[in-house]
């Protein structure tokens, strides 16, 4: 089984290649390496970018959730001592 590519060149490629204009082939000529090992490095690259942004967004979704939910259960509470306020008035 062939061995992975260093984690050096794959940096050296995905910073060529988001600094600057050139092909994802000439960055596979330059460095030896297949083209279709190239698209496949930087697919992999969008996808992590992707599921980051995204778990960012479910962590802020479920924050304001949470704030939402607090506020939702305080402002209940408030109703209720209202009510067994106005309850004690009437009685």
């Amino acid at each position: 089984m062939a061995k992975p590519y260093p984690l050096e060149l794959r940096t050296k490629i995905l910073e060529e290649y988001c600094s600057s204009d050139i092909s994802q082939r000439n960055i596979a000529k330059k460095y030896k390496v297949s083209k279709t090992w190239v698209y496949k490095l930087l697919r992999e690259e969008k996808r992590k970018r992707y599921k980051s942004e995204e778990l960012k967004l479910r962590s802020q979704r479920h924050l304001i959730l949470s704030k939402f939910n607090q506020n939702l259960k305080l402002s209940n509470t408030r109703c209720f001592e209202k009510s067994i306020k106005k309850l004690q008035i009437c009685n």
